[in-house]
């Protein structure tokens, strides 16, 4: 939903556009995997593995993956759950910020043990990515397997609030936080670029191989543990 600005407590205010408000088929998982498979060549196949609702929301977002030529493999790969799907209502500030509510719904219906064709995809990639928008316990289950199985694991840290133990950071290749999720993520200031920076390397000692902060209009910076250390690109 576009809005010129967030309301106040107790306050009704309208959309900045009448055309805006439509459901759009993603979360964050979904979205990944479509990107992977837009950018990639006929020779890489993305694969998604999460839980369908029962509703409207998730045949069309089934489809849409299917569009896209996202494996999703619903009933084996993804699986499904009697309630209404996992939704974000997302409000878009003019300056390009947002503020997200997430309903999490059947993205919390998973089961206690990694099924055994999300296990099978996880040993036969070349990377798996991980996101908030499902439950931590899931995260960290596969953030584990992965790295036993000698894959990859990055993680986008956009989605619930959540704290980020040392044993899931140190499966991890890669993490990209925004500089409120660094902040929140570590307890740090990340007013600043070398606030950002300090934050990222508290990361980096706790387990994790990278740290990729995304800084809205003002780009991104990649801390590494090697030379050089530290990359800022902008978005100009």
């Amino acid at each position: 939903v576009e809005i010129n600005r967030l309301p106040k407590r107790g306050e009704t205010i309208a959309a900045r556009d009448d055309k805006t408000g439509y459901m759009i088929p993603g979360g964050k998982g979904a979205n990944q995997a479509t990107a992977i498979a837009r950018a990639s060549n006929s020779s890489t196949v993305a694969k998604l593995s999460c839980v369908f609702g029962n509703d409207g929301h998730a045949r069309k977002l089934n489809k849409t993956l299917a569009d896209n030529k996202v494996i999703a493999d619903r009933g084996s790969l993804s699986l499904n759950a009697e309630c209404p799907s996992g939704q974000a209502f997302i409000f878009l500030e003019p300056r390009g910020e947002n503020s997200i509510i997430i309903v999490g719904a059947a993205n919390n219906e998973w089961p206690k043990e990694l099924h055994g064709a999300l296990k099978d995809a996880i040993k036969s990639a070349s990377c798996v990515l991980l996101q908030q928008e499902i439950p931590a316990r899931v995260n960290l289950q596969v953030a584990k397997f992965a790295c036993e199985a000698k894959v990859p694991v990055m993680m986008d840290v956009g989605g619930e609030e959540r704290s980020f133990p040392r044993e899931l950071l140190q499966c991890l290749e890669l993490i990209s936080p925004n500089e409120t999720e660094l902040a929140r993520a570590t307890g740090m200031k990340t007013e600043t670029k070398e606030q950002c920076v300090t934050a990222a390397r508290q990361l980096i000692n706790k387990g994790c191989g990278k740290v990729l902060v995304t800084l809205g209009k003002d780009g991104v910076i990649l801390v590494t543990g090697n030379k050089p250390e530290v990359v800022h690109t902008t978005t100009n």
